[in-house]
């Protein structure tokens, strides 16, 4: 596994440092922040979105951006004349970070050990991790297919493309990258020992007040209110006809490989 992770290509990492020429590690003994780093740790469409919707209307978390990503990294240094990466994390904590509540960041497995490697963990007081896992791996690889080639990741962006092609070795592909990254995920938790909460995105849909409820006692809220009596979250399920279409055809392509 450890010879797995490393020959991965961590394409972000590699871009802001670059980017930053090698100026990513934080040095200082002692932390910045008083309270602890938490991540939200997904693959692409986990359900990482809803699950960050309902984290917010507990009032308890704030935050949830894709902030690990290189184009955003870029695009804040340049904007705000920021030259190193700690500097670009302090920024994006006292910007997002609101008071009272926990400050959330998205992170792939690979942005997690970047942050490690770069001693950013040490930046705060502790770090606190919720990962969400969506079982059904057929369906999130289609899911995957068809926003990547519409462009459309949640309900509140427009379709750039209308027209959609199914490709199965592509769904194959995704399925695999999926499968690795989840399994990287675990395996990192217990090698490096730390603890997480752990979602999984059917439960969330299926009874989100149980899941929020975990979280909470995750981070010793046991009496929160989990969420707002009546909250329904802005976000839906995208999945439809073209979904089904998909997936039936994968299937069946699927079986005629397995009893070939």
């Amino acid at each position: 596994m450890i010879e797995e992770i490393k020959k991965t290509k961590r394409n972000h990492q590699a871009a802001i440092h670059t980017q930053l020429n090698g100026n990513v590690h934080y040095q200082k003994e002692s932390p910045t922040f008083d309270f602890p780093l938490c991540l939200l740790a997904f693959t692409n469409r986990s359900g990482s979105n809803l699950l960050a919707e309902y984290l917010a209307a507990t009032k308890l978390f704030c935050g949830f951006q894709e902030s690990l990503n290189y184009e955003t990294v870029k695009h804040v240094c340049e904007r705000n004349d920021i030259q190193t990466f700690p500097e670009y994390f302090e920024h994006i904590t006292r910007t997002h970070k609101e008071e009272g509540r926990y400050f959330f960041i998205k992170s792939s497995w690979d942005q997690f050990l970047m942050l490690r490697e770069w001693n950013v963990l040490g930046m705060f007081s502790g770090l606190k991790i919720v990962y969400i896992e969506r079982l059904n791996y057929i369906n999130q690889a289609i899911s995957y297919v068809i926003a990547n080639q519409t462009k459309q990741w949640t309900i509140f962006q427009r379709r750039e493309k209308e027209q959609v092609h199914y490709d199965y070795s592509t769904i194959e592909s995704v399925i695999s990258a999926n499968a690795k990254s989840n399994r990287i995920f675990r395996y990192l938790f217990e090698v490096l020992d730390v603890g997480y909460s752990y979602v999984v995105y059917e439960e969330l849909v299926k009874d989100p007040q149980g899941s929020m409820r975990k979280i909470h006692d995750y981070f010793g809220h046991p009496q929160s209110p989990a969420l707002p009596s009546g909250f329904e979250p802005r976000l839906k399920v995208q999945s439809g006809d073209l979904n089904r279409e998909f997936k039936s055809r994968y299937l069946q392509q699927s079986l005629a490989r397995l009893e070939a």
